[in-house]
């Protein structure tokens, strides 16, 4: 998996022990769950992430006994576990595959099921960086695969130890992204790396408490000059 917007680049995945995880083992559980989906332009996949912990303050993550268990689109997805992370339960589609409608649904062990629908939508920036980019005016980028008044992040980074960079949401109109002319001219002239994100959070209504999110990045690297 690549790119730096993904919070689960450079883990070091180990095998799940007791000693990492509190079991679920009584009926209707008290569950506050994070269901996390990301994906991002140029890889195959996305990865759907699961982890299910006892209360909001998410410390001591639980992993599930049968017959409780987490499906994505009535496929069960496999327990895992990393040293950042601890126990979690993952699953990936091919990105292709993967627009529209889907459902993650918790079982738990009286066999209640809570489902959880969502969708999923990449995008993608159609406008051409051949040339380098002037900060002399706004840079207006032309987006497609968004609602017509979507907000994304932007992120952009230069080379200067010193820079801040841009890191801020922004709202789409009718498929256009603009970064005004004034936030341009914080970053030094040169290379930049410019990320764009689609990203979206909600509370859980299958009747159980958590949060859904869900997450679309691209990356793009260009020349600003004066």
């Amino acid at each position: 998996m690549k790119g730096f917007c993904f919070v689960m680049a450079g883990l070091i995945l180990a095998s799940c022990t007791d000693d990492d995880v509190v079991k679920i083992n009584r009926n209707e559980p008290g569950i506050y769950a994070h269901y996390d989906i990301r994906a991002e332009e140029g890889s195959e996949m996305a990865t759907c992430v699961v982890r299910l912990f006892g209360n909001q303050t998410m410390k001591n993550a639980l992993t599930l006994e049968e017959p409780s268990k987490i499906e994505l689109d009535g496929h069960a997805m496999k327990l895992d576990s990393s040293r950042y992370l601890g126990p979690y339960y993952e699953l990936q589609n091919p990105v292709s595959e993967f627009e529209g409608q889907h459902a993650l649904t918790f079982t738990s062990t009286d066999n209640k099921k809570h489902k959880e629908d969502f969708e999923f939508h990449s995008m993608s920036l159609l406008t051409d960086f051949s040339g380098p980019v002037s900060k002399a005016g706004d840079l207006v980028l032309l987006l497609e695969g968004l609602l017509p008044e979507d907000v994304v992040r932007v992120v952009v980074m230069d080379t200067a130890f010193k820079s801040n960079g841009i890191n801020q949401l922004e709202a789409v109109k009718n498929g256009k992204l603009i970064i005004k002319k004034s936030s341009l001219q914080t970053l030094k002239s040169g290379p930049v790396v410019l990320e764009i994100s689609r990203e979206s959070e909600s509370e859980l209504r299958s009747g159980i408490q958590g949060t859904l999110s869900i997450t679309y990045s691209l990356r793009r690297d260009l020349v600003l000059k004066d």
